[in-house]
């Protein structure tokens, strides 16, 4: 968090300012209540009436520092918080597609949600309110050295041990916070992926089953919050018991001092008040450093995941253009050690445009083929290169290529948007013929780009969802283009109008992957090539 801090080092220091002046006046009250009660038992009028609006004054600057303070510290925190999660997000999508592969997605979420919520009601929120504590411990201490420097030894020893207590719990502590945000982690990513499969768990009749599965979730939640949360109270009401008997201390102390005449009655009173607010607030020293101890996991990992160091590159170099692919003796498999391998054997070069439809049962390495070209994934052994280049060599990879999933994905954008990816090369007038092309000239307007739509695509039939991807995949200048079942969950009119809309592109690389091989593709292919399942 150190660099934060120092990039918005002066609202730090303003607030640090602030709440210096409003406790320095905090404790002033106490000084001035036993000013009063002096000049009354001295029946000195004018000093009376000297603290009495001395003691106003402080009221009101009380008030305008705390405000200023509570001013300086919220833009402060809400300016940190944007950071970090600019630094998250930063972190997360300059990841390559084989980085972001090696974490769950739910742990992506996790860093957003639960780390950040941790962070800021368990770190800011607390060092609001710590801060506030430690200069009125500050100022309290310096007043009782002031009155008696006896009276004040006693107040720091006896305070001490309310003070250590967290820190010897701190261990047990972190664990159950570990535990707890481990649940709700592991919770989030059940939850997700619930979501994700809301239609099968209805359409199959197993909302029973899923009510179980998230019942047993929710009952480790609310075991692990209630270990978390006894460990709390259990601090807090040792803090508070130790408070009372610290403060009898204190008490028998100032009259012992008062007795003997080394205080003044006034004294006393100012004395025993300091005493309260020091008790008060050491108690909340406690609740504030369980609440550091808790938000130092979170913040551990953000750092580890926005402090994660890049992948160490091989010598790259970037390709203009491409003319040439090679899988040369490609084997693979996803688990290490397994006799049986996913992709055997393969080979394939293709030195010119067109169309290689890649057919194959399912789990027969289709799609997995298409990765290790990406290179999503390394291959066991053989090798992938573009113009004699290895793949994972190619800094430039991701520019030559565009894929096309099967299932689409849309942002909450207009049309335009979604269509050209951001694109500021591609204009309307490419986007409306395109999809005028694709027979959807009811979108082929500019007041029609402009409506939005969400990441669902909602408003649009499955096949029109399906042309609109494809149109994405088109409109990007790029010489190797992946089509992952683009037949897929259309009826046979649209893909008759996707496969048309495919053969016409001439200058292009395509590998289509796909299941239902129309007689008009295989008539206009370049080659098909069929994977076996092993």
């Amino acid at each position: 968090m150190k660099k934060y801090w120092l990039k918005r080092k002066r609202l730090a220091f303003f607030s640090f300012l602030m709440i210096m002046l409003t406790s320095a006046i905090q404790i002033s009250f106490e000084y001035f209540k036993g000013a009063i009660l002096d000049s009354a038992l001295q029946k000195s009028l004018s000093r009376l009436l000297f603290f009495a609006a001395a003691y106003g004054i402080a009221v009101l600057l009380k008030a305008l520092t705390h405000y200023l303070y509570t001013r300086f510290f919220g833009i402060f925190k809400t300016g940190s918080l944007f950071d970090i999660r600019e630094s998250v997000f930063k972190k997360l999508i300059k990841f390559s597609y084989p980085e972001f592969l090696k974490k769950k997605r739910g742990e992506y979420v996790s860093v957003f949600s639960n780390e950040i919520d941790v962070v800021e009601f368990s770190y800011f929120e607390s060092w609001y309110g710590f801060l506030q504590i430690v200069m009125e411990v500050f100022f309290s201490i310096t007043a009782l050295l002031l009155i008696n420097k006896y009276l004040c030894l006693v107040a720091v020893l006896i305070l001490i041990p309310s003070v250590l207590i967290p820190q010897a719990l701190k261990k047990e502590s972190t664990k159950r916070q570990d535990d707890y945000l481990d649940a709700v982690r592991k919770h989030t990513g059940h939850i997700r992926e619930w979501i994700q499969s809301f239609e099968i768990i209805e359409n199959y009749g197993v909302i029973p089953q899923f009510l179980n599965k998230h019942s047993e979730d929710n009952k480790i939640i609310l075991k692990k919050a209630d270990k978390l949360k006894n460990i709390t109270v259990f601090l807090f009401f040792l803090s508070k018991l130790l408070m009372e008997l610290n403060l009898l201390i204190i008490i028998s102390v100032s009259i012992y001092l008062l007795v003997n005449g080394k205080i003044s009655a006034g004294l006393f009173i100012t004395s025993i008040g300091l005493m309260s607010q020091l008790q008060g607030q050491v108690m909340y020293v406690a609740m504030y450093l369980h609440s550091f101890i808790i938000a130092k996991n979170s913040i551990k990992r953000i750092n580890d995941f926005t402090d994660t160091p890049e992948i160490e590159k091989t010598e790259t170099v970037k390709i203009d253009e491409v003319k040439e692919i090679i899988f040369k003796d490609i084997c693979f498999n996803y688990k290490e050690g397994e006799k049986r391998q996913l992709i055997s054997n393969f080979n394939l070069q293709v030195n010119k445009c067109g169309i290689f439809v890649i057919q194959g049962e399912s789990g027969s390495g289709k799609s997995t083929l298409m990765n290790l070209l990406l290179n999503y994934f390394e291959a066991d052994s053989g090798e992938i290169t573009i113009n004699s280049t290895p793949v994972k060599n190619i800094e430039n990879l991701q520019e030559l290529i565009t894929i096309m999933r099967q299932e689409q994905v849309f942002f909450d954008d207009s049309l335009r948007n979604n269509i050209s990816a951001y694109d500021e090369n591609i204009d309307d007038e490419k986007i409306i013929e395109g999809l005028k092309n694709l027979n959807l000239e009811k979108y082929a307007a500019t007041d029609e780009l402009d409506k939005k739509m969400n990441y669902k695509a909602e408003e649009f039939s499955g096949g029109q969802a399906a042309r609109l991807s494809l149109l994405r995949s088109l409109l990007k200048n790029r010489k190797v283009l992946i089509l992952d079942e683009p037949f897929a969950s259309v009826d046979e009119e649209t893909a008759e109008k996707i496969l048309t809309s495919i053969l016409e592109v001439k200058d292009k690389i395509i590998f289509l992957i796909t299941h239902i091989l129309p007689e008009r593709l295989s008539q206009n292919c370049e080659q098909i090539i069929k994977l076996a399942n092993n």
